[in-house]
């Protein structure tokens, strides 16, 4: 059995997966040794209003995806990238920033579409630099790029936001493992922050 690792990130209308879709998904899939196999990147049509407060966060408006493949048509897509060049024996895992948010979107329409669940294990990236780096400010994607000299440029678009969460992502799962005090595949930390609540 060989590990994937697929590092994703998507952007939204909103919070709720319940009342909002994904208008953005971008996905990195990595062997074990995290070699990048493949990358996928996707404009998404919500049929959702954006509002401007969530262009101005995303910088996706609704002219960019008036366009694009709408909800239900995207999915199919996104399954045949996810199991592409695995087989069966193979141990895919999600790795995400804030992992929750982006888990909730892509299994909520893969349910709904699909039937099934896209992501059973996943590694979120926040809990492990909140267990191994409690002494942080905040344990943001733009606060841990910084920490590990990692240049963000367009932050809050889904492939760039991806390609930090790569480089900050494969360098605290080593430390987690080398660590040895927990297992980072699906580990949501209950630690404390030194400096109180933190953000993600």
């Amino acid at each position: 059995m060989a590990r994937i690792y697929i590092f994703g990130d998507v952007e939204t209308t909103g919070l709720s997966e319940k009342t909002e879709r994904m208008t953005e998904i971008a996905l990195v899939k990595t062997d074990h040794q995290f070699n990048i196999i493949d990358k996928f990147q996707m404009l998404i049509n919500p049929e959702r209003v954006i509002s401007a407060k969530i262009t101005e966060l995303t910088g996706i408006t609704e002219e960019m995806v008036e366009n694009e493949k709408k909800y239900i048509a995207a999915y199919p897509e996104i399954y045949g990238w996810w199991y592409k060049d695995t087989t069966e024996e193979d141990e895919i895992i999600f790795v995400a920033h804030n992992a929750p948010f982006d888990i909730k979107f892509i299994n909520e329409g893969a349910n709904l579409i699909l039937e099934k669940p896209l992501i059973t294990n996943f590694i979120d990236t926040v809990s492990i630099a909140r267990e191994l780096y409690p002494f942080w400010r905040n344990h943001k994607l733009d606060t841990c790029a910084k920490k590990f000299g990692v240049v963000n440029e367009n932050h809050h678009r889904a492939m760039n936001d991806t390609m930090v969460l790569f480089y900050i992502g494969k360098r605290l799962i080593v430390e987690a493992l080398e660590d040895g005090s927990f297992d980072p595949i699906n580990f949501r930390t209950t630690k404390k922050l030194h400096y109180g609540k933190g953000n993600n």
